[in-house]
């Protein structure tokens, strides 16, 4: 009994002194260039900052903090980000990742990616699930919009690059609650509160496609449709949208001394809503009322 105890002892020992050591003797700095050179190599826009890799366990890869930023502009930073393949399927033809991490500024993110080598190219898929993120902590949103929005963000995202050319993402957004204020009044209108925004988007390289965008508040409700057509810089993407605007009672009240109160009065656009065109592009978007 006390030669079986002592050799699991021993077994213990050995194990924490192995995993001692390949946690301390961990090529760190080479698997993070490893990993910010694939990345670069597969998408010459997008460029990846890791200060440090680590193992974890689970079996995986801890990366601490990282950026992500696309075209010179900053989309995402995390605290961390744990990478854990599953083990299974190193073996097969389709390896198998799941994620998981923590957004600086709140919120957390976690999906799994899936890699499957197809001739002629590798075929990747996988989806990411965002959840309690504030809106207004996206460094994004600040440097290519001229509406400042806060509220809190879940979004989901299904993403294929054998999906169409270049490949394709489907992106659920839900907003609540919702405040948009304008650095530019927009028709003498400060500020926007909503209960709720739901968005249903299609990705691509080449543009956003807004299949539609449903808001509803107290004050307004609106549909958004229409198309983004990236350009770089980011800010000169092209706008091609069109917002059905239908006000709330107490908000045409409460805007009658306005250009938009005074737009929204007529029992037309209170009844069916007024339609805006929105074009130019995302720095100096240009509004037309029909």
């Amino acid at each position: 009994m006390k030669r079986t105890s002592r050799i699991l002892l021993y077994g213990i020992y050995a194990l924490l002194a192995v995993g001692l050591f390949l946690y301390l003797l961990f090529p760190s700095a080479v698997v993070r260039d490893l990993v910010v050179a694939q990345v670069r190599q597969s998408h010459p826009a997008v460029d990846v900052r890791i200060d440090e890799v680590r193992p974890s366990f689970p079996p995986g890869l801890k990366m601490f903090p990282l950026s992500l930023s696309y075209a010179g502009t900053q989309v995402l930073s995390l605290h961390q980000v744990k990478f854990l393949p599953k083990l299974t399927s190193l073996l097969g033809n389709e390896k198998q990742v799941a994620y998981n991490g923590s957004i600086q500024g709140g919120g957390g993110l976690e999906g799994y990616v899936r890699m499957l080598q197809e001739a002629p190219r590798q075929k990747i898929s996988g989806t990411l699930n965002v959840t309690q993120l504030p809106i207004e902590n996206i460094a994004l949103l600040k440097q290519i919009s001229q509406v400042a929005v806060a509220g809190m963000l879940t979004t989901f995202v299904d993403f294929d690059t054998h999906k169409g050319p270049g490949g394709t993402a489907d992106v659920n957004i839900d907003l609540s609650p919702v405040r948009v204020h304008f650095t530019t009044p927009l028709m003498g209108l400060e500020q926007l509160d909503f209960t709720r925004i739901q968005s249903d988007l299609i990705v691509t390289p080449r543009m956003l496609q807004i299949k539609q965008i449903d808001a509803t508040g107290a004050q307004l409700e609106a549909r958004i449709t229409g198309s983004v057509v990236f350009r770089l810089p980011l800010q000169e993407s092209r706008l091609n949208l069109s917002c059905t605007v239908k006000p709330q009672p107490g908000f045409v009240a409460e805007q009658k001394n306005t250009m938009i109160g005074a737009l929204l009065a007529s029992s037309a656009a209170q009844q069916r809503g007024v339609i805006i065109r929105i074009a130019g592009t995302l720095a100096k978007p240009n509004y037309v009322v029909r």
